[in-house]
């Protein structure tokens, strides 16, 4: 589970909250946060959800009140580099070369925008655009 799991810590004390994914603060096994199967390479929070996107080509969106998972994307062809939530949708970058567009709800795929010749590292969106930089820079 090394690289799989994703820790919620409190600012101010520094200590742990809580633990998404495979295991629990105790390291035993948990039912209800299963987590992703890759490595957790990006990560955007806003408001009471996190989203983590994985080696293993998802992204899931995790409510922290619930302390569980609420929707798995599934649509990219190789690694999750890049996540961006505004009002209006998910967006993500991947090792694939594209840009896919999500509804930020469902994780239900929108639109997968293609045009960049390596992976998408960095992306950001507003109500009518998306920047995206790759790993040429």
């Amino acid at each position: 589970s090394h690289g799989k799991i994703i820790y919620l810590h409190n600012l101010k004390s520094g200590l742990i909250s809580y633990v998404f994914g495979d295991l629990d603060l105790n390291g035993k096994s948990t039912l209800d946060c299963k987590g992703h199967s890759g490595i957790v390479t990006s990560l955007y929070f806003q408001h009471c959800f996190i989203y983590s996107g994985s080696t293993d080509k998802t992204i899931i969106c995790w409510d922290i009140e619930k302390k569980a998972p609420r929707f798995c994307a599934r649509g990219h062809e190789g690694t999750v580099l890049s996540i961006h939530v505004n009002e209006n949708a998910m967006v993500s970058g991947g090792v694939d070369k594209s840009i896919i567009i999500w509804d930020k709800e469902s994780g239900k795929m929108r639109k997968r925008v293609r045009g960049h010749l390596v992976g998408v590292n960095s992306i950001l969106c507003g109500a009518t655009w998306i920047l995206s930089g790759d790993v040429k820079g």
